[in-house]
C-alpha cells in the first residue's frame, strides 16, 4: 500500500570549493523518487584455510549516483524582473551550462567548455539525510511532447557521504505559483522550415570520470567532466520540406540550424530551445496515427559560439 507518511526534500548548493557547499542551499522541485544510490567496488580477501566458504569482502571506491527528474518552469515575475534565476538554474549549472541573466529580458543557460561548476545535493527522506558533494551532471534529457509539460530526466554523480539522521523540514518554493508550461505554440524549425513534430527530445551527454587520489577520502579527488555530446531524436510528419531535404542532409552530411520560437504565455515562463550545427544521423520512414512520418536522430556539433551550440532561454 502507498506510504502516506513519505516526506521528501532536496536542496542544491553550488560549491565555490569543490566538495563543499557555499552555504546558500536552494530547495528544488524534484520528484520524490530522486535520491542517491551507492556505487562501490567490492574486494574479497583470499581464503587461507581449507574452508569452501566465502571470505569477508570489503567495499572500496564509494560514490553516489543520483537520478534527477523535474518539470521545466521559470521563476516568478518578480524574480524574472530582478534578473534572478529560478531554483532550476543551479541544476542547469551543475550539468555544465553557464548562466546569463538579464533583468526584465531573459534568463539563459548555454554550454560551458571549462571551469565546470559542482554542487552539493542534500536529500532528506523521512528524517534520513543523504548528501552528494562534488556533484556534476552526467546526462540530462529534455523531453518535449505536444500538449504536455516538459519533463527533464538525468543523473548526477558525486562523492560519497555517509547518511545521517536529520529532522525533516518541509521545502518552500518562492515561485510555487508558477506552473510548468505545456508544449504548445512552439514553432520548431530545421534549416528554417517549420515541421509538425508530435514529440522530440534533446539529451546533453557529459562524458565524465572520477580522478583518483590516495590522499582523499575513498581514494577520489573529484568527478570531472571531460567531454560533451548531444543526442536529438523525435518524430515529424512527412511534408514537402523534409521529404527529400532530410535524406540529402543525412547522406551529404550537412549541418543545419534548429530553433524554436518559444512556448508558454507568461513573462518569465516562456522557453526557447535552440541549437546550431545540427546533423542528422538517422532518418527512417514511419507511421504516426495513420499519417506518414519520419523518425529522426541527430547530433549537435561544436560551435564557436556557446549560445549557438546549445541554449535554453526564458523570456
Amino acid at each position: 500500500m502507498p506510504d502516506s507518511t513519505r516526506l521528501y526534500k532536496c536542496t542544491i548548493d553550488m560549491e565555490a570549493t569543490y566538495g563543499t557547499g557555499d552555504g546558500a542551499a536552494t530547495a528544488i522541485p524534484l520528484t520524490n523518487d530522486s535520491f542517491p544510490s551507492i556505487e562501490k567496488e567490492d574486494v574479497t580477501i583470499p581464503v587461507y584455510d581449507s574452508s569452501l566458504g566465502r571470505s569477508t569482502s570489503y567495499p572500496g571506491f564509494l560514490t553516489w549516483n543520483m537520478p534527477v527528474k523535474f518539470y521545466l518552469k521559470g521563476p516568478t515575475t518578480a524574480k524574472f524582473n530582478a534578473g534572478t534565476a529560478s531554483e532550476l538554474g543551479k541544476l542547469f549549472r551543475c550539468f555544465g551550462l553557464q548562466e546569463t541573466l538579464t533583468a526584465l529580458t531573459s534568463q539563459a543557460w548555454k554550454v560551458r567548455d571549462s571551469g565546470h561548476e559542482s554542487a552539493t545535493f542534500t536529500v532528506n527522506l523521512n528524517g534520513v539525510q543523504y548528501q552528494v558533494t562534488g556533484a556534476r551532471g552526467e546526462e540530462l534529457k529534455i523531453n518535449l511532447e505536444a500538449g504536455k509539460a516538459t519533463i527533464c530526466e538525468g543523473n548526477v554523480r558525486g562523492l560519497y557521504n555517509a547518511p545521517t539522521l536529520v529532522a525533516y523540514s518541509a521545502p518552500t518554493f518562492a515561485d510555487s505559483e508558477v506552473v510548468p508550461q505545456n508544449v504548445a505554440s512552439m514553432a520548431m524549425t530545421f534549416n528554417g522550415a517549420t515541421h509538425i513534430i508530435p514529440r522530440m527530445s534533446v539529451t546533453i551527454k557529459n562524458v565524465g570520470d572520477y580522478v583518483e587520489d590516495i590522499n582523499s577520502p575513498n581514494g577520489i579527488y573529484r568527478y570531472e567532466i571531460t567531454g560533451r555530446e548531444y543526442e536529438v531524436e523525435g518524430i515529424a510528419l512527412r511534408d514537402s520540406s523534409n521529404d527529400l531535404e532530410w535524406w540529402s542532409n543525412l547522406t551529404t552530411p550537412t549541418p543545419i540550424s534548429a530553433a524554436s520560437t518559444g512556448y508558454g504565455i507568461a513573462s518569465g515562463n516562456k522557453y526557447d530551445i535552440d541549437f546550431a550545427n545540427f546533423q542528422f544521423t538517422d532518418v527512417k520512414p514511419a507511421e504516426y496515427k495513420g499519417s506518414q512520418a519520419y523518425t529522426f536522430k541527430g547530433a549537435i556539433n561544436k560551435h564557436a559560439t556557446a549560445a549557438s551550440e546549445f541554449q535554453i532561454k526564458i523570456t
